[in-house]
């Protein structure tokens, strides 16, 4: 298995730390760009776009300087120990005896999804390679499979009557680091689904008794069966890991998947950072942020029936570095309450508002794409009268029933800082 990189991701971050040079490699050191607010990450930019020297295995990483605690799925959690050669089984086991900034080393494989933790801890993958999934997944091995073709796509098709009524929901491939389903909304279509299709999203559509399940690659469904590449969960994996009052990296090699209405909850103060880690949910939002912080460095998040990040109430600040968010019925990202953000360098798409922020402070978007192929898109940044916006270099396209960028703040109306503009800050 490879490394968890989305081919989406555009690698624009500079990875160092000390004297920064520009990308095309500008002549002197860049200083940071100064904001109207502040951020715990230093933005730059050159001739080729804007950037951060941010990476949380740099930046964030060396706080956690407790113990090693070892999770595996061979583990036990009442003979284990959590040492590297008895570990536990579970994450609750782990967060259990776990004190603040341990660290949480899970081996490659899946395991439940954690509930609640409430104290400063890393999770982290065992070992360079392979992926640590946390979800409930249906049993397929079974199950009937049926082929429909329409649309100018074919699909795979699994009965809800193989899983006790049960919708399957949403799928993970463990061969192919694009694979994930990107999940639509019930009144989705088929039809839909091939645009989608078409720009290389995999995809579930769920009917009323078969869930479609849709592969740009033209894999197999029987096939990843056999081969044991293939999870799929179903709109019975409700359950939600919740992040209350804790500062906690989730590392390199992890993937949440499920249909939890909060998928990952992070409440109550929280600070919390993804370092390269996957989202996928079927249900209502797959992360909410309340009342917290979140810092994001080339992680995806895929789909979702409202949104994939919602930023909600009195949050502070959230950074996303790099990241892809695509495939929500409403909000790749967006901000509510009170809150300031940053979004540097990612790719955002298929949704109706792809970006849309609605709460007071400041969304700050540069050098990302945004791209709309579905026909129920209406904008692709889009903002309320009293969110300041603030954007530049950006790749947008596809179609927006009500344009590319509205912008609703008529009294600070939004700031456009393309590349070859004076920066305005000082």
């Amino acid at each position: 298995m490879g490394a968890l990189v989305h081919p989406l991701v555009r690698p624009l971050v500079r990875p160092i730390v000390g004297p920064i040079v520009g990308q095309g490699g500008s002549e002197p050191p860049l200083a940071p760009l100064a904001l109207p607010v502040s951020f715990d990450v230093d933005l730059y930019r050159d001739e080729t776009g804007y950037f951060t020297d941010w990476t949380p295995a740099t930046h964030e990483a060396a706080a956690y300087t407790g113990s090693t605690i070892y999770v595996s799925t061979t583990g036990n959690d009442t003979t284990g120990d959590g040492s590297s050669g008895t570990p536990y089984a579970t994450a609750d086991k782990a967060f259990t005896e776990a004190s603040d900034l341990d660290i949480i080393s899970f081996a490659p494989g899946v395991y439940g999804m954690p509930g609640a933790l409430t104290k400063d801890l890393m999770l982290a993958r065992t070992g360079s390679s392979g992926w640590v999934i946390f979800g409930s997944f249906l049993d397929i091995s079974g199950a009937t499979i049926g082929s429909y073709s329409g649309s100018g796509v074919t699909c795979d098709t699994l009965s809800t009557s193989d899983f006790g009524g049960v919708k399957p929901a949403g799928f993970l491939r463990t061969d192919y680091v694009g694979g994930h389903g990107v999940i639509g909304s019930m009144s989705w279509h088929v039809n839909t689904q091939a645009a989608l299709i078409a720009q290389g999203y995999p995809c579930i559509y769920k009917a009323s008794t078969l869930s479609y399940l849709t592969q740009p690659d033209g894999a197999d469904l029987a096939d990843l069966r056999t081969a044991g590449t293939i999870l799929v969960w179903g709109e019975s994996a409700t359950d939600e890991f919740v992040i209350d009052g804790a500062n906690v990296y989730l590392g390199e090699g992890l993937v949440f998947a499920g249909h939890g209405t909060d998928m990952v909850e992070i409440i109550n103060g929280s600070r919390v950072v993804r370092d390269r880690c996957h989202f996928y949910g079927s249900a209502d939002t797959n992360i909410t942020v309340v009342g917290s912080e979140m810092f994001s460095y080339q992680s995806v998040n895929c789909g979702s029936i409202n949104n994939a990040i919602s930023y909600e109430q009195i949050f502070g600040q959230a950074v996303e570095v790099e990241c892809v968010s695509v495939g929500p019925v409403a909000n790749t990202s967006t901000g509510h309450g009170t809150g300031n953000i940053l979004r540097v360098g990612g790719h955002y798409g298929e949704a109706q508002r792809v970006i849309h922020d609605i709460q007071t402070g400041y969304a700050f978007t540069f050098s990302s794409v945004i791209e709309n192929h579905i026909s129920s898109g209406q904008s692709a940044i889009r903002n309320s009268s009293s969110t300041q916006m603030i954007y530049g270099d950006m790749d947008i396209s596809g179609t927006y029933s009500a344009g590319q960028i509205v912008d609703e703040n008529t009294t600070n109306p939004a700031v456009v800082i393309d590349l070859e503009d004076a920066w305005p800050y000082s």
